[in-house]
């Protein structure tokens, strides 16, 4: 009996070791991994800084009294020399009255402009899609921030392009019945508002504002005095609270190019010069990337050096910027993007990713352009096609196996 048992333990041990040898060979030999896919890529090297913009801006001057001042324009709103950007009235009724006449104008126009569309028409439709998307996050910015005297343009825009995105989609086919209605309250008010007593014209033309803020004539504003700039003026002028002009009701902003200037750690300033293509994000105002011009990188105290940049992009987001946060690309690097759990580096420190082909691997390299420490991930050089010694767009890379080695074994 004791001689069996004994067998039977000696059994047991044997199968145990060719099971757990066998289990090994297969882990060497023939073994999971997980692969990400290669893309392209691109990325900037970006430094977020707080700046300040400068334009030439002229005060428009009124003397409103005890009447009661209605705009004719928005924000934003080109306007000619001695063009009419507000009205004024004896009554705050008929002011009340005519600012309901010019928002429902305003909602006419936008319906018709709906109307125009054609049903079933999907070719516009992820553009609509996108603008919405983009514009549901401005209103949000301007709610939780600066700029909410903006909500009124920009909800009808927002109504604009949902009027636009029923039409497409077929969930109305005609606003004929409300453009009715609104025309019918229209000529009613319409009745009722009386003539203004009397006009504010723009002394230049530009863009309108119906605000100012005391930076209007804080800096000379021209390129020999933009470029002298210091970091320690600029510093200055974004803590600076200048006091604003009296008798004015709004401003123009006019002239064909404008400034923006900030101060930057000097290191990152060493990379450009006078004349540099720089593209800047101002992710509270536009979705748009802003191109501009290097005019001065002057070096100052304390690794700051002042950068002005100079502009000639002008839109109604743009016309009346002041203080913003701005993210400078300073350098746009293109490429393979792979994580950094894909990299390794090879017995003579070369650099390089483990390719899944089929069901073998194969060790390729790689030359890193860009690292990006937050998010774990490298920018790699774009490789000639037909080099197979490095790793190619649409390559599998392995992100997760054991004991990888070139011509190994995997499961596909």
């Amino acid at each position: 009996m004791k001689e069996w048992l004994k067998r039977l333990g000696i059994l047991l041990i044997a199968v145990f070791l060719l099971a757990y040898v066998g289990y090994q060979i297969f882990q060497v030999l023939y073994s999971n991994v997980t692969v990400e896919t290669v893309s392209a890529y691109s990325v900037y090297d970006t430094v977020e800084t707080q700046a300040i913009a400068f334009r030439n801006e002229t005060p428009v001057q009124a003397d409103v009294g005890e009447n009661y001042l209605f705009y004719t324009l928005d924000n934003g709103n080109r306007v000619s020399k001695n063009g009419i950007v507000a009205q004024l009235y004896a009554d705050e009724e008929v002011a009340s009255l005519q600012q309901q006449l010019e928002l429902l104008d305003e909602e006419i126009v936008y319906l018709k402009s709906a109307q125009a569309l054609t049903s079933g028409n999907y070719s516009g439709l992820e553009a609509i899609e996108q603008q919405l998307t983009m514009k549901m996050q401005e209103i949000a910015v301007r709610v939780h921030g600066q700029g909410a005297e903006e909500l009124r343009g920009l909800r009808a825009q927002l109504l604009t392009l949902m009027n636009k995105r029923q039409v497409i989609v077929g969930t109305v086919s005609s606003f004929e019945e409300k453009l009715a209605q609104l025309n019918a309250e229209r000529n009613a008010l319409a009745s009722r508002v009386s003539d203004s007593i009397g006009t504010v014209r723009a002394p230049v033309s530009g863009y309108f504002i119906d605000r100012t803020d005391g930076y209007e004539s804080y800096f000379s504003v021209n390129d020999d005095d933009m470029a002298a700039l210091t970091a320690e003026e600029i510093q200055k002028a974004l803590t600076a609270s200048p006091e604003k002009p009296s008798g004015c009701v709004g401003k123009i902003s006019s002239g064909y190019y404008w400034y923006l200037a900030c101060s930057i750690d000097s290191q990152k300033a060493a990379a450009l010069e006078v004349g540099d293509a720089l593209d800047v994000r101002l992710p509270f105002v536009t979705a748009e990337n802003v191109p501009t011009k290097v005019l001065a990188v002057n070096q100052g105290e304390n690794n700051q050096s002042a950068l002005i940049l100079k502009c000639s992009l002008m839109s109604e987001e743009l016309s009346d910027i002041r203080l913003e946060s701005v993210q400078l690309l300073l350098e746009k690097h293109n490429g393979l993007r792979l994580p950094d759990k894909a990299l390794h580096f090879d017995k003579d420190n070369r650099t390089g990713a483990f390719v899944r082909m089929g069901t073998t691997v194969t060790f390729r390299y790689v030359d890193v352009l860009y690292h990006n420490e937050k998010d774990k991930y490298s920018i790699c050089a774009i490789p000639d096609a037909g080099d197979k010694t490095y790793v190619q767009l649409y390559d599998d890379v392995i992100v997760e196996g054991k004991d990888l080695y070139d011509g190994k074994v995997v499961q596909s």
